[in-house]
């Protein structure tokens, strides 16, 4: 299944390289692309960051400050300790 995938996004990505395989209506649908936008437009955040009402609530025990030091960290990992 790998080997696929890996095959596959080779083959999409030689697509894509070509400019000339990339203007057939056909391969736009199948990768579903659109005109090529602006550079600067491709580089803005479309959608703002959360405001805080959109913020999920953790009730008292939220710390929106939390530091590593806060917590305990165990010293075993990857030993059955989680």
């Amino acid at each position: 299944m790998k080997q696929r995938r890996m095959g596959l996004n080779d083959f999409i990505q030689k697509i894509a390289s070509n400019t000339y395989a990339c203007k057939h209506a056909e391969v736009q649908s199948i990768l579903k692309m659109s005109h090529p936008q602006e550079p600067e437009l491709m580089n803005a955040n479309p959608s703002p960051p959360p405001s805080p009402s959109q913020q999920i609530n953790l009730g008292p025990s939220s710390n929106p400050h939390a530091k590593p030091s806060d917590f305990h960290f165990l010293k075993v990992i990857g030993k059955g300790s989680f």
